[in-house]
């Protein structure tokens, strides 16, 4: 009796132990779990926040959201741009640059190769055999996370669909997102215009493409840039503040121009259902309600190209037609002549090309133009990212 007495404290010592062992094995089980699904849930929060802080995404979504540019220095380190740089001029001297549908705005309005801007195009781009695509395909990552991290704060959920695949040469960044090298040459500039146009003016295409221009953005490449090698990127911004949304509607209509005030509203054509070659209408929204302020008229580019004197016959009242403004000058000879003053309601704001500064802004509603450079050439990777058009 007193033998198996004795032996009770260590069977259940034994006991006690196995236990703990296999309570350990269970507790270390969990561990790994829940360190594998934090680690999963703090990559996707990671993916999710982009290069940008906080407060400089609060700055860049505000900003855009009022039309104007959002101006980011040291979005890349020095010694990175500097590898973007050397592969673009590179790839320059290999004739992979080329003119595209922005010569037309050089003063010449004819391409010249000496004075004129010429860009390595996104097929290019992609393309593994070509110069130093590591560095491209690292850039193209930050700005895919780029694009993914703005998306919702600017109420643009389309802007981050589509996600980078490079095993296959990169074919879904390709929907959603453009990217080149752009250099403009000694005396080389650009005149004003807007990046993105209502599908009235786009034709037939305006409502065949799945997507459209929806935020333009550039990181310059040049090192040591100062005021006397001109070059600088000049944003025309409405002076006063503006009411609503710009650019486009959450339905996607796309605006044409502005109703000038000190409450400055944006003026956006409602083509959806008509399609290409029938009847159109302009409106501004009040309070998310949309309210017309012309009736229809026939959906005509040269109408809109001809800017006030084309449009503003059609306004609900001759008050409207006097305060609307396109965002674009005009287009023809006599509506330089005839057209209302713009009365002070914009304002100048121009940017220098600084090494590693990023800048982004609406791709519809910022017309901007780029002054001529003196000395040196002028570098910079640039693109837009793509939303979903509209249905037609």
């Amino acid at each position: 009796m007193m033998m198996i007495l004795n032996r009770r404290p260590s069977l259940c010592l034994i006991l006690l132990i196995g236990f703990l062992v296999e309570f350990n094995n269970c507790f270390s089980s969990v561990t790994v779990i829940c360190r594998r699904r934090c680690h999963l849930i703090n990559s996707a929060l990671n993916a999710e926040q982009g290069p940008l802080t906080p407060s400089q995404l609060s700055y860049a979504v505000s900003t855009i959201q009022a039309g104007h540019i959002a101006v980011i220095d040291d979005f890349l380190p020095k010694s990175f741009t500097s590898k973007l740089r050397e592969d673009a001029s590179n790839l320059y001297s290999q004739n992979l640059f080329e003119a595209d549908g922005l010569a037309s705005y050089t003063t010449t309005k004819t391409f010249d190769p000496n004075v004129s801007r010429q860009v390595l195009k996104s097929a290019s781009w992609h393309s593994t055999p070509l110069g130093d695509s590591g560095t491209r395909r690292s850039f193209g990552t930050k700005i895919h996370s780029l694009r993914t991290q703005i998306s919702s704060p600017l109420l643009r959920p389309t802007l981050k669909t589509g996600t980078l695949n490079y095993q296959t040469d990169w074919p879904d960044i390709k929907k959603k997102h453009e990217i080149s090298y752009t250099r403009y040459s000694v005396k080389a500039r650009l005149g004003r215009h807007t990046d993105e146009h209502c599908e009235m003016l786009k034709k037939r295409e305006g409502w065949v493409r799945p997507t459209r221009r929806s935020v333009s953005w550039l990181v310059y490449l040049n090192d040591d840039w100062s005021v006397s090698n001109g070059g600088e990127l000049r944003c025309y911004e409405r002076k006063y503040n503006v009411s609503g949304k710009v650019g486009a509607t959450e339905e996607g209509d796309l605006q044409v121009g502005w109703l000038a005030g000190d409450k400055e509203r944006a003026v956006f054509l409602d083509a959806r259902g008509n399609g290409y070659g029938n009847m159109v209408r302009l409106f501004v929204e009040e309070g998310g309600r949309r309210e017309y302020v012309t009736g229809e008229f026939p959906a005509d580019p040269t109408l809109y190209l001809a800017g006030g004197v084309g449009v503003r016959v059609f306004f609900n009242s001759d008050v409207l037609g006097r305060a609307y403004q396109p965002l674009e000058p005009p287009k023809t000879p006599s509506d330089q002549f005839l057209k209302s003053p713009t009365l002070g309601y914009e304002t100048v704001k121009d940017v220098l090309p600084l090494e590693g500064r990023l800048v982004m802004f609406d791709s519809v509603a910022l017309p901007h133009e780029v002054l001529e450079c003196y000395g040196r050439e002028r570098w910079s990777c640039s693109g837009w990212f793509h939303e979903d058009q509209q249905e037609g």
